[in-house]
């Protein structure tokens, strides 16, 4: 809900997304200020807060794993997140798509249209303002501009839900590691990153 302040007072907001805004890495992103219906906002570059695997989803907690009474949860690791495999969409080649895939917690090279998961704006002045709205049409206009189809869309219809499998017996008990599951659809969309130039 939004709080009143004095008129000399602005306020900042966080944002996080269940989509990726690929941003070029190449390039410095500036912070940029407009100004609407006299009111200031400050938009501060996108950035990363989920882990390394990029997935705006939550990886399967081994310890969570759910197993018959009296079922040994091995070859499972006792605690800590399953691999996941993300495959992330790459717009460096403009005759064809390519994707860049993520295994485990750390990547060797960072890929050129980076996926970012969260914003900051700031308003000045900070009373009474429907900034999630505010935040849904500037999202809607940059999918438009750079034509990645998934903004503002829930990226599961790109990596689809199934994080991880493994075989098992006929009690469910694992015969092997549980292995990452992955998926990507990229039609019609990254045609170009998020830049300054949007």
């Amino acid at each position: 809900m939004p709080r009143r302040h004095s008129v000399k007072t602005g306020e900042s907001f966080l944002f996080s997304f269940s989509f990726w805004l690929l941003v070029d890495a190449s390039k410095s992103l500036d912070i940029r200020t407009v100004e609407k219906h006299g009111r200031k906002f400050r938009f501060y570059p996108p950035f990363r807060s989920g882990g390394i695997n990029r997935l705006p989803m939550p990886p399967i907690r081994a310890e969570n794993a759910l197993f018959l009474a009296g079922r040994k949860k091995a070859p499972f690791p006792a605690k800590g997140e399953l691999i996941v495999l993300a495959a992330i969409p790459q717009a460096n080649d403009p005759t064809k798509m390519t994707l860049t895939h993520e295994l485990g917690t750390d990547f060797k090279t960072k890929p050129s249209e980076f996926p970012m998961d969260s914003l900051r704006i700031d308003s000045f002045p900070g009373t009474q303002i429907n900034i999630n709205q505010q935040v849904v049409n500037f999202l809607d206009r940059l999918r438009l501009s750079s034509r990645p189809w998934w903004i503002n869309r829930s990226i599961d219809p790109i990596v689809g839900l199934q994080r991880n499998a493994f075989a098992s017996d006929k009690f469910g008990q694992p015969l092997e590691m549980p292995y990452g599951g992955c998926g990507a659809r990229t039609p019609n969309g990254i045609e170009k990153a998020v830049t300054n130039n949007i």
